[in-house]
């Protein structure tokens, strides 16, 4: 459907200090979402009732719908079936991009308009990130990722969010894999209220472990996850903690025997190769 309405998901779980900014920045933007769906994960905070106060202002254009939590412990395949939770409320094939933007991401007033803009170029476009201004990343994000509405039937499970650990990075592969494009924009910016390295020590050890799981189960090219690590452990906290900490989850996973499909991973290790030898003769 080519009509450029935009479909905006937010999940939030105790956000009571981001997600007044967060939903301001949407309302705000040059082109505005048609709709934006907020799911409360069980928040125990005054996230609910200040997400009610703004739905009440602006009637139609927000849906606020809260989700009870089916564990006390929340795993990583929790956010996955929050964001589906919020799927559920819509019918997602009146719009043309699904944008999934986290509560503790504020984005600058032309965002949406930038990012629509290179997909109105290129129809083989599926996925564009912007920037987040403050950390410095070089390429896409899951925080303020939007993703053209057919590339998102192709590449998600029957129109719902894949059951999987670092859902961001897979859906952004497969993605890949599927022949779409994907775009990292620069001139698309916003800011991560709450950044990675302002975090408490024990959450970032947590993501660290994390990458290490997850580069096991998708198969990365053994190469090309020593690059990462090594790239993360001198620009990221802890530093030099990172490569024993993600070894000790790659070493994890692979006990485990913790693994995507096998296609996946087969073509991500391939992916993965063809760029360190492209590496290799730009440098040589």
């Amino acid at each position: 459907m080519s009509n450029g309405k935009i479909l905006v998901l937010v999940c939030a779980h105790n956000e009571e200090n981001f997600i007044v900014k967060c939903l301001s920045s949407l309302i705000n933007q040059t082109k505005q979402p048609s709709k934006i769906v907020v799911v409360d994960d069980a928040s125990t905070d005054r996230t609910p009732e200040l997400v009610k106060a703004i739905t009440n202002r602006y009637g139609d254009l927000i849906k606020f719908v809260t989700r009870k939590r089916e564990v006390d412990r929340v795993h990583t395949t929790e956010i996955p079936k929050v964001f589906n939770y919020g799927l559920k409320t819509v019918n997602i094939k009146e719009y043309e991009y699904l944008a999934k933007i986290d509560a503790d991401i504020l984005l600058l007033p032309d965002y949406f308009r930038k990012v629509t803009e290179k997909f109105n170029v290129d129809e083989r476009l599926g996925i564009v990130g912007g920037i987040l201004v403050n950390e410095g990343a070089s390429s896409i994000v899951g925080a303020n990722m939007v993703i053209r509405m057919e590339t998102w039937f192709d590449i998600s499970d029957r129109g719902f969010m894949p059951i999987v650990d670092s859902e961001d990075a897979f859906l952004l592969f497969r993605a890949q894999m599927r022949g779409w494009k994907t775009l990292f924009l620069k001139e698309a910016k916003s800011i991560h209220m709450r950044p990675f390295h302002a975090q408490p020590l024990g959450s970032i050890l947590k993501q660290r472990v994390r990458l290490g799981k997850t580069t096991y189960r998708f198969g990365y090219h053994p190469l090309y996850f020593l690059g990462r690590l090594a790239k993360v452990s001198l620009t990221e906290k802890p530093y030099l903690l990172c490569i024993p900490l993600s070894l000790y989850g790659w070493v994890y996973s692979w006990l485990r025997g913790d693994k995507h499909q096998e296609e996946f991973r087969k073509w991500l290790k391939n992916y993965q190769k063809q760029k360190i030898k492209f590496l290799l003769l730009e440098e040589f």
